[in-house]
């Protein structure tokens, strides 16, 4: 429970998941008005749900990323953990940040000491910390709700640690959510894209940013979208989020890349893909999120997800009809006869409506472990051979078994304690 003040001196206790309409009701009591706020100065709407949701803008999210980045850059780890202490918020929701560096065995980072561990780690593990984001642009952002937005794209990190710098390439996504003690930030999520990290001198020209735009903005869908639902009220569960997962992972796993992009909200819908680098196109259009997918799974003979146990732990309500889902999870990717397990974070933000539950946004990237070749059973058994023929004394490492044997992909004799 936290203390807040309220106009005219009074003074109120407000739970958590008691939220605006606990808020409005008192200031309603005192004379302010519900939309304002106390005192006139706090600017917002009622929902559907009654709830009085302050209203965010593009320029706050402009200026709050900014001040994240001027946070990192300083290396000011106090300022970027203010920025994720929620503290009007569903009982169960919380801030979570999917750190740059974090694994899937990594913390889930939804507590404020575990969001300092990371950034204790990021920031004061470096010397000098950079990161260059792109120029704010409108079309990077949706809005979930009068209060809420998401903002993604593409930025990287200059790190610089005992004279060393390295370029880490990746792409973002903030959930920001307007309070009364200011914007806060729901969800970070940091994902490493297939360029990587590069050391500088290897870099020529730096970040190059040329994304394609096809004239539609995601803000005027964003709007259009609240416009048509009001008075209407749909309510996202957690399985909701866990059915929809399921049926996203059917579909990939079949290759089915109608049923695919089916899934995503045909107007509002971004994707910004595992194997998408900051010179991809925004990905806003069923078009071009098509075209990712035939790239994708029309480019490889197989794929499996191999996702988490649903946990309800990694589910963030963002408003009546919206949530985001975030976590780990790895792809084995297969084509002619090589296989590779990639490891990789993702953040789907879902909307339930009319069509039923689309994904507003998702964004999916590399963890540091990245695309790891699996070895050739055949190679590793063939090994076996030559070190049990070795070891026996029948031949010498080499002599008998020279390496192109190792092209050999049949007729080979096998024996149990061979493979053992």
């Amino acid at each position: 429970m936290r203390s807040h003040q309220c106009c005219k001196g009074c003074s109120f206790h407000l739970h958590t998941y008691s939220g605006y309409y606990v808020f409005a009701l008192v200031c309603l009591l005192f004379g302010a008005s519900a939309t304002q706020g106390c005192g006139g100065t706090v600017k917002g709407a009622v929902g559907v749900d009654g709830v009085v949701r302050l209203r965010l803008t593009l320029g706050e999210v402009k200026s709050t990323v900014e001040a994240w980045a001027k946070a990192a850059s300083n290396r000011d780890i106090d300022a970027i953990v203010r920025m994720h202490d929620v503290d009007i918020i569903q009982d169960h929701s919380s801030s979570r940040v999917l750190g740059l560096t974090d694994e899937a065995n990594s913390a889930r980072r939804t507590t404020l000491p575990l969001i300092r561990d990371h950034f204790n780690s990021l920031l004061g593990g470096n010397d000098a910390v950079k990161p260059n984001f792109p120029k704010f642009d409108a079309a990077d952002v949706i809005f979930l709700a009068e209060d809420t937005a998401a903002y993604s794209g593409y930025y990287n990190f200059e790190l610089t640690k005992t004279g060393v710098t390295k370029e880490v390439f990746a792409k973002f996504t903030y959930i920001l959510k307007k309070t009364p003690n200011g914007v806060k930030i729901v969800t970070h999520n940091s994902l490493i894209t297939p360029k990587g990290a590069v050391p500088r001198k290897l870099q020529a020209n730096g970040l190059a940013l040329s994304r394609a735009l096809d004239g539609k903005s995601p803000v005027t869908e964003a709007a259009r979208h609240l416009e048509s639902t009001k008075g209407i009220e749909y309510h996202i569960t957690y399985d909701d989020v866990r059915d929809s997962m399921r049926i996203w992972k059917a579909a990939v796993s079949a290759r089915n890349i109608d049923a695919t992009v089916s899934l995503y909200h045909p107007e509002m819908g971004r994707l910004l893909g595992t194997v998408d680098e900051a010179t991809s196109p925004r990905r806003n259009t069923p078009q071009l999120i098509r075209e990712y997918y035939e790239g994708f799974l029309g480019g490889n003979g197989t794929v499996k997800l191999n996702f988490p146990k649903f946990d309800a732990s990694d589910v963030i309500f963002l408003a009546d009809d919206t949530a985001a889902y975030s976590g780990y999870y790895s792809l084995t990717l297969a084509k002619d006869g090589v296989t590779k397990d990639v490891y990789a974070k993702f953040t789907y933000v879902l909307r339930k409506a009319g069509n039923g539950l689309k994904i507003v946004l998702h964004n999916t990237g590399l963890t540091p472990t990245g695309a790891v070749l699996r070895k050739k059973p055949l190679l590793a058994m063939w090994r076996k051979v030559k070190d049990y023929f070795s070891a026996t004394g029948y031949a010498n490492a080499g002599e008998i078994f020279p390496e192109d044997g190792l092209l050999m992909d049949e007729g080979l004799p096998v024996q149990k304690e061979f493979l053992a």
